[in-house]
């Protein structure tokens, strides 16, 4: 009975912690079936680590940390923690004993659904020469129509007006792309799920970026 109380308290203080920067997961998530790797950049090396369900703070998996590697990139001690053989379905934490507990995860089947519709949506955010409304589910995120009047480059030894409206701004900064709209075709052929749900009575997201992708005048 007391070592139950003490668990319980164990899992209550875990589930209470904020999350630490020193333990990084994906936060988009993982495909149950797919590899499925943390990592640990603390102060002190650790040796374990466990998984635990957020609702509850019940342990699903134990794992051993990898041996600690030096990162030349970042200056941080990193530790891998593999927990590629659990794929049950849900939301959980990583919580690494003397170091702390990561971000919520999620393992599942449509753990990048989200990501994607993200993706497709800030093409249309990204737009040139168009008035752009995101609407409610992005409110404030929109602009009138911009670069109305395209202009040669200084490199191209032209001056004076150029028909290069259109695109999508780059980084938010001058750069406007057009090419940028073959690998989003690409991409968008390949995802049929997104397709399936877009709003009812609109064009799918990617359909409506085809086409004002094809709408943009050749390049000069």
């Amino acid at each position: 009975m007391r070592f139950s109380f003490v668990c319980f308290i164990c899992a209550s203080l875990a589930a209470a912690a904020p999350p630490v920067t020193e333990i990084k997961v994906d936060q988009v998530g993982y495909l149950p079936t797919a590899p499925k790797i943390a990592l640990v950049a603390a102060a002190q090396p650790a040796s374990t680590f466990t998984i635990r369900r957020t609702s509850d703070s019940s342990i699903v998996f134990r794992g051993q940390l990898a041996t600690p590697v030096d990162d030349k990139d970042t200056g941080d001690r990193v530790q891998w923690a593999d927990f590629t053989t659990f794929n049950k379905t849900g939301t959980y934490f990583l919580d690494v004993p003397g170091v702390g507990r990561s971000w919520n995860f999620t393992i599942a089947g449509n753990v990048y659904d989200r990501a994607w519709y993200l993706v497709t949506r800030a093409f249309y955010g990204q737009r040139c020469g168009i008035a752009v409304d995101l609407g409610p589910e992005f409110p404030g995120f929109k602009h009138d129509a911009c670069h109305l009047q395209g202009a040669y480059h200084g490199t191209s030894g032209k001056v004076g007006e150029a028909p290069s409206t259109g695109g999508w701004h780059d980084a938010g900064d001058y750069g406007r792309y057009i090419v940028t709209g073959y690998r989003r075709k690409v991409s968008w052929r390949r995802n049929t799920r997104l397709r399936s749900r877009a709003r009812p009575g609109t064009r799918p997201d990617g359909c409506g970026e085809q086409r004002f992708d094809c709408e943009q005048p050749p390049a000069s």
